[in-house]
């Protein structure tokens, strides 16, 4: 779509502004010859091997990981996407923001008023684990199940907790009322209906339990300029909700 031009007139006849592009087309055009020259990348791996019939077990398949410019990403069972990698260098990221949310929850785990004897806690989208880990060591009397797309977790790991591959925009599998608490971060790109997976977590959760919630704006800004605007870092948010937008 270009960036130039008038407005256009729509189906019934109302004129509506023509949208915008962040760049020139041909801005972008260099960058996808840049990508179509990468040597050694195996963007259809495991699309092969998920459509053909095969009695490999779900530990086995679920490590096939995708490997796409260099990168790679959850394995393609069943209709699972997730934006981000899930290699080294995404977990270490996710480790950081860890404790950045402790520094601004002045390094506690959670808000929300939970007994010292809760029973069963479950970490949606644990991710590499971390906080599903340290909430294990701080109550080591309560069950924690972490959940991801990706078996990206530690094996070391606290004698009460335990990760699960999960889907959470599928059918949760737990029971309903089983849960003190249900902790849910940093989802943001890969939840399609958010109505639903809130629905599963009250549902799941005991009464008088509770559901906690934190996710991010995906707009990088600064309060001294260090992220001028038009920067690639402040117009990567932009380019995510664009993206997301279309993609329902």
């Amino acid at each position: 779509m270009s960036g130039t031009g008038g407005p256009q007139p729509s189906d019934d006849g109302v004129t509506l502004p023509q949208a915008q592009a962040f760049h020139p087309a041909e801005h972008w055009v260099q960058l996808a010859q840049q990508g179509d020259d990468d040597d050694g990348v195996d963007t259809e791996s495991a699309l092969g091997t998920h459509a053909a019939t095969s009695t490999a077990s779900l530990s086995s398949s679920i490590l096939r990981y995708r490997t796409i410019h260099g990168r790679t990403y959850h394995s393609e069972q069943g209709n699972a996407e997730y934006w981000a990698s899930n290699d080294e260098q995404q977990n270490e990221s996710q480790d950081v923001n860890h404790h950045a949310m402790l520094l601004v929850l002045n390094d506690k785990l959670f808000l929300a008023p939970l007994k010292n004897d809760i029973q069963k806690v479950l970490d949606v989208g644990t991710g590499t684990g971390i906080w599903a880990i340290d909430f294990a060591d701080e109550f080591p009397s309560a069950t924690v199940i972490g959940t991801d797309l990706s078996p990206i977790q530690p094996s070391w790991i606290p004698p009460n907790l335990t990760f699960e591959i999960e889907d959470c925009n599928l059918t949760w599998t737990f029971e309903p009322d089983s849960f003190d608490y249900v902790h849910l971060r940093y989802l943001f790109g890969s939840i399609t209906d958010w109505n639903a997976l809130f629905s599963n977590a009250y549902r799941v959760c005991k009464p008088g339990g509770w559901v906690e919630s934190y996710e991010p704006t995906v707009v990088a800004e600064s309060d001294d300029d260090t992220i001028p605007p038009g920067s690639a870092h402040s117009e990567w948010g932009k380019f995510f909700i664009e993206g997301a937008k279309k993609m329902g």
